[in-house]
């Protein structure tokens, strides 16, 4: 750092350099204080691991999510709008206990778990392999068995997993190019008095 800042005043004089030690402290943790607890719809507040203890919304349910490199912690938009329209659907009476639900593109299983623990059962996939480890991690935090399931790979994969079975609730939150892509595979499994989000 010291020959970094004697490089740049030798090339330019006139600029005015500083710097600061900043103290020792454990990166790999210290983002753990900017991670927020997020509200979503008017049922679930998605929480991290650590934060599980403090319940800052007592009157929500709680989705705990280990933050790692798969999508899907309640912060990006397109995640807490699939939890809104989630909980509308259960306010709603359309979905709810005894329903079934697909989750594609799962993640972290954050969609998948707030189903789950509206009493709905089902599956999710995901064609990333880290995804779907994070997400059976996420299961077992949250306390959710056999009701959630999840693979890994796309459409591909569910006739092995649930044969031809249609859903009452398709999740799909994943990127425009693939959806679109997707869209007559992923229409085939709603009933047809079933919810697309």
């Amino acid at each position: 750092a010291q020959s970094l800042v004697q490089s740049i005043q030798a090339r330019w004089p006139d600029v005015a350099v500083s710097d600061t030690e900043v103290p020792k402290r454990d990166w790999a943790l210290a983002w753990r204080e900017f991670f927020t607890a997020v509200p979503c719809g008017q049922d679930f507040i998605v929480i991290a691991p650590w934060m599980s203890e403090e319940q800052p919304y007592p009157d929500r349910i709680p989705i705990i999510i280990e933050p790692k490199t798969a999508f899907g912690t309640g912060h990006h938009p397109t995640t807490a709008l699939c939890l809104e329209v989630l909980s509308n659907l259960f306010r709603q009476g359309r979905v709810g206990k005894g329903g079934r639900f697909l989750d594609l593109g799962t993640g972290s299983g954050i969609l998948g778990l707030g189903a789950a623990k509206l009493g709905l059962t089902g599956v999710g996939v995901d064609i990333d392999p880290l995804a779907e480890e994070n997400a059976r991690e996420n299961k077992e935090i949250n306390q959710v068995g056999d009701e959630f399931q999840v693979a890994v790979g796309s459409v591909e994969v569910l006739e092995g997993l649930v044969g031809d079975e249609r859903f009452d609730l398709v999740l799909a939150n994943i990127l425009a190019e693939p959806l679109v892509a997707l869209a007559p595979e992923i229409t085939a499994r709603v009933k047809d008095s079933g919810s697309l989000v």
